[in-house]
C-alpha cells in the first residue's frame, strides 16, 4: 500500500488563530485557503511511500530526531510566493532560533528519507520555513495586496511523520508518527 507523506512541524493553536484571521481578513481575493485544521510548516515532502519504506522511516527517524534539539520558530511576515515565480501562493514566513537548526533538521530528514530509499528531487537550496495559508484560484495573486509582519513565536519541539489522503473537499492530514525534539 502506498501513503503520502510528508515531515512537519505542527503549530500551536494560538498561532493558527492568529493566521486564521488574517485568512478572513483576506477571503474577498482569489485564492483557495488552507483549511485551519491543515495549517504547518512541511519539513520534507516524500510523496508516495509503500509499508517497508515507511517502516524503514519510522525507525530511522526515532533514532535520529530525539536526539535533535528543540528549536524555536520565529513567524515573521505573511507574503506572496514563491519569491522567484509565479507569486500563486499566500505563505507565512518564519526562520529559526538558533538559525542553523532548520538546516540541520533539512539533513537530517533527508538522510532518513535516503535510508529508507526514498527518490526526492535533490534540493541543493536551504530549507525555508513557510507555511501555506492559500493558493491562487487563478494562475498567480501578482498586485493582490496581501502582505502583514508577523511578531509570533513557538517551540517547535516535536516533528511529524503526516500521511495525506486526497479528497474532493480537499487533503486531509494525520499524524502517522511523532518525534520529541529535546
Amino acid at each position: 500500500m502506498l501513503h503520502r507523506l510528508f515531515f512537519a512541524i505542527n503549530i500551536p493553536d494560538d498561532i493558527r488563530l492568529e493566521l486564521v484571521k488574517y485568512q478572513k481578513q483576506w477571503r474577498r481575493y482569489p485564492a483557495r485557503w488552507t483549511k485551519p485544521e491543515n495549517l504547518h510548516f512541511t519539513a520534507l515532502f516524500l510523496g508516495n511511500v509503500d509499508d517497508e519504506q515507511l517502516i524503514i522511516l519510522r525507525q530511522k527517524a526515532g533514532g535520529m530526531l530525539n536526539s535533535f534539539r528543540s528549536f524555536t520558530v520565529k513567524l515573521t511576515e505573511i507574503a506572496l510566493g514563491p519569491p522567484q515565480g509565479l507569486a500563486n501562493m499566500v505563505w507565512a514566513m518564519a526562520v529559526a532560533d538558533p538559525e542553523p537548526a532548520a538546516a540541520d533538521l533539512s539533513a537530517a530528514l533527508s538522510q532518513i528519507a535516503r535510508a529508507a530509499k526514498i527518490d526526492f528531487p535533490n534540493d541543493t537550496r536551504p530549507l525555508q520555513l513557510h507555511l501555506t495559508l492559500g493558493r491562487a484560484k487563478g494562475p498567480h495573486l501578482k498586485g493582490v495586496p496581501i502582505a502583514a509582519t508577523l511578531k509570533a513565536a513557538f517551540a517547535a519541539g516535536r516533528v511529524d511523520l503526516m500521511e495525506s489522503t486526497l479528497h474532493e473537499d480537499g487533503p486531509r492530514y494525520r499524524v502517522v508518527a511523532s518525534y520529541k525534539l529535546f
